[in-house]
């Protein structure tokens, strides 16, 4: 069995699967909300102001688990936490203000969240610097990113933790101008590739020849997810996608709350698109990507 990789740019996905623009029956949150499935468990979202970092935490909140958020101002955080004690009037918000740039402040608003919550099982490691060329992308998006891993790494391991990375199709896109924040989602991708190898390791490949030396966090699971393309103001002004879907804020959250549950560990240490059927994916492609150490950031068919 042979692998082709190809550079599929925007359009890059799983062949034959059903691309989705809104919540799914393999994700629908319904079940977890009313379960309080998050019941009991902490999650930190990093560089929260609106939109989907915002619609993540309240889909958290409403599946039951406890929350600390960041933003680099407290009206933001304030304005949040009004958002989400709005959907749900029990939930457990911690507000810190911190810049995601600033490491040692990082490493204090995790502290905090241990000192009030005594324990930490999820980092949405979230980076709100839009699309553009500038030095800013990268120190936020990769600096920030890695920053919000290393102050969260090590609490996760504690409770077999998990890492979800709000990355971008621009980690596989080339455009004008995109010097900056394309090659910041690229690196983010590859972070996670690392922080998984751990897990990795323990998934049974009879091609998977993974030293123990490579292992960095062997209980962390970690993805790199690629929201979609969510309606909102300056979509088009962005990053140009004039006459494409826009994908409903539901979805990127719906599809995180199924990446951390647990079901979808087999995709620990790839990029995953937010549009991508994932019930489909498993069915289809599961063992074929596992057998051959396959990395979904690259397009590939199998033959």
């Amino acid at each position: 069995m042979s692998r082709v990789d190809a550079f599929l740019g925007r359009n890059e996905t799983i062949p034959g699967i059903t691309l989705r623009h809104d919540v799914y029956p393999t994700i629908d949150t319904t079940r977890a909300i009313s379960g309080q499935t998050y019941s009991g468990k902490v999650v930190l979202v990093t560089d929260i102001s609106c939109g989907i970092g915002l619609e993540i935490a309240r889909q958290y909140a409403r599946a039951g688990a406890k929350l600390a958020i960041t933003s680099r101002t407290l009206a933001t955080l304030e304005a949040n936490r009004d958002a989400i004690l709005e959907a749900v009037p029990s939930a457990e918000v911690l507000v810190v203000p911190v810049d995601i740039r600033d490491k040692k402040r990082l490493e204090a608003a995790v502290h905090s969240a241990l000192e009030v919550y005594g324990r930490l099982d999820i980092l949405i490691a979230n980076a709100e610097k839009a699309p553009d060329a500038s030095v800013d992308s990268i120190e936020v998006n990769i600096r920030g990113v890695f920053n919000s891993i290393c102050a969260a790494v090590r609490a996760l391991q504690n409770t077999q933790g998990c890492i979800v990375v709000i990355s971008s199709g621009a980690f596989h896109d080339g455009h004008s101008g995109g010097s900056g924040y394309n090659t910041s989602k690229t690196a983010v991708g590859r972070l996670v590739e690392f922080l998984a190898l751990g897990v990795l390791s323990r998934i049974p490949s009879p091609q998977r020849r993974l030293s123990k030396t490579a292992v960095e966090y062997p209980t962390v699971t970690a993805f790199a997810l690629d929201p979609g393309l969510i309606e909102q103001k300056t979509l088009e002004k962005d990053i140009g996608v004039d006459g494409l879907i826009p994908d409903k804020l539901a979805l990127p959250a719906a599809t995180v709350l199924y990446l951390t549950a647990g079901g979808a560990h087999w995709l620990t240490g790839r990029h995953v698109s937010a549009n991508w059927d994932l019930g489909e994916a498993e069915k289809e492609w599961k063992a074929r990507i596992l057998e051959e150490s396959g990395n979904t950031s690259k397009g590939y068919t199998l033959s």
